[in-house]
């Protein structure tokens, strides 16, 4: 969203009247924060949520990681809407090459934290 944002806000208040017009788009996830992003923009948008496997593939990266969950999630809200603009985006906390998923419990959360203490 945010290189899309760099992009969308160069716009006229009148071109992206036409563009909201002209396009549907939609933002292939359920996210509060992506979705209060693409919110700044004033663009009507709707969004859908992809439900892809989120685990990492063996030795994949956490760039490789997000950059293969984007797409995917993109890919499946583009088959559900053909004629739609679709944004995919995913995020991840990582330690150098080692991904952090989504911690579930308040163990692994103060786990995560131990772990990123004193990184910055």
């Amino acid at each position: 969203v945010e290189s899309l944002s760099k992009h969308l806000f160069q716009l006229d208040d009148g071109a992206r009247a036409r563009l909201n017009l002209a396009m549907q788009l939609i933002l292939g996830s359920s996210s509060p924060y992506r979705r209060a992003q693409l919110e700044t923009l004033s663009y009507v948008f709707e969004t859908d949520v992809p439900n892809v496997d989120e685990a990492p593939q063996q030795e994949e990266i956490p760039f490789d990681l997000v950059t293969r969950l984007a797409r995917e999630k993109a890919q499946v809200i583009a088959q559900r809407h053909p004629h739609a603009v679709v944004i995919g985006a995913d995020q991840v906390a990582a330690v150098g090459a080692a991904t952090l998923g989504k911690p579930l419990t308040v163990k692994r959360a103060i786990e995560q934290l131990t772990t990123l203490s004193g990184q910055c």
